[in-house]
């Protein structure tokens, strides 16, 4: 198989899986994540959720149920230690681990959280996961424990505590403090 059927492929995949495969694609090549692998990562969440029709009731940990593309909702409620993040290709990362989980993987998640507020908040809402009644995104994605964490990583790492030193991780608007 050539290197452009294989990327075929994924595109097919995305298009079923009903997602962008232009940032799927893009992203992969970026990590340098082979084609074959993106695939295989589809054909296992498709399984699993064959499987498991109702996915929101598997253990946290089952980074593989969500097909790429897709934000797994549970990350947002995690309590486990450590904290994942789980990427669009469904890699996840420890939140604490600054060489694969680096400043800018960091910043990306809390723009992802920040941008998809409310996006989330219409998928927790549908998942049972938040209370029909909330109306601002916002606020409620401020109120996450994925979102404390990832603040209290920004934090950590600004006081070195063995971490690379984060450079300009706030955003305008937001207080790293806030619950």
């Amino acid at each position: 198989m050539t290197d452009r059927d294989a990327w075929d492929e994924v595109r097919e995949c995305a298009l079923a899986a009903n997602t962008n495969p232009a940032i799927i694609i893009t992203q992969a090549k970026a990590d340098g994540i082979a084609p074959e692998v993106v695939v295989s990562r589809f054909h296992n969440a498709w399984a699993i959720r064959h499987e498991y029709p109702d996915q929101a009731f598997l253990p946290f940990g089952f980074f593989a149920a969500t097909p790429p593309g897709f934000f797994d909702i549970r990350t947002l409620f995690q309590r486990d230690e450590p904290i994942w993040w789980v990427d669009i290709l469904r890699s996840p990362f420890q939140i604490e681990d600054t060489k694969n989980f680096t400043d800018a993987r960091l910043d990306g998640a809390i723009a992802y959280l920040r941008d998809h507020a409310g996006e989330l908040l219409k998928g927790a809402i549908a998942a049972q996961l938040a209370p029909d009644d909330l109306e601002d995104g916002q606020n409620w994605i401020r109120r996450t424990p994925l979102w404390r964490d990832l603040h209290d990583e920004i934090e950590r790492r600004r006081q070195g505590e063995g971490r690379s030193p984060i450079v300009a991780m706030q955003h305008p608007g937001e207080h790293i403090s806030d619950p």
